[in-house]
């Protein structure tokens, strides 16, 4: 459809780069944004994962593995940065998701109907995995020019299918993988 092929053009031309590794977190704006999190090689996160799951498919976004993408109405650097990179699972569905494909459950510290949080040494271990294994591509809402986040945000999901997006992903490709992530992620 050509509206999509001229909104991944335009996105894709706006596009910024925040790797944890070697960008100071300052140099990602404190404005409204959509944000995409890539794996930097595509075995990273296989390595990572503590028990079999079903097998799972990743498209590519910018010639690298898409995990997730989302809107941060907040700011990207401190949603982005401060609640992805170095928060905890209570403040980051991203960070649930990756806690959830490594550790069990003795490994929460304490955890209600949907809120959990890992212990310490888990937590500083998710952070280390994705400063080491992830990079953020970002376009803020200024860039766009339209406003039009949710809009662009819901057609990446439909066709672009990111593996830990669970929220809004109806497609059938990894159905069964966001399956047996979400029990883990909500198992008590």
């Amino acid at each position: 459809m050509k509206t999509e092929k001229n909104i991944t053009e335009l996105l894709l031309n706006k596009l910024n780069t925040f790797d944890p590794m070697k960008d100071s977190p300052e140099s990602i704006p404190d404005e409204e944004g959509l944000y995409f999190m890539v794996l930097r090689e595509e075995d990273a996160l296989a390595t990572w994962i503590r028990q079999a799951v079903p097998g799972y498919t990743m498209e590519l976004f910018n010639g690298k593995p898409l995990l997730y993408l989302g809107i941060s109405g907040r700011g990207l650097r401190k949603r982005d940065y401060k609640n992805h990179f170095t928060g905890n699972v209570r403040n980051s569905t991203l960070r649930k998701s990756i806690g959830a494909l490594r550790f069990n459950l003795e490994d929460r510290a304490y955890r209600d109907e949907k809120k959990g949080k890992f212990k310490g040494e888990k937590e500083a271990e998710i952070s280390r995995f994705m400063k080491e294994n992830l990079v953020m591509y970002y376009v803020t809402k200024r860039q766009l020019n339209d406003g039009a986040l949710r809009k662009i945000e819901k057609l990446f999901i439909e066709f672009c299918q990111p593996l830990l997006n669970l929220k809004e992903n109806y497609n059938q490709r990894n159905k069964e993988f966001r399956k047996e992530l979400n029990a883990l992620r909500t198992s008590k």
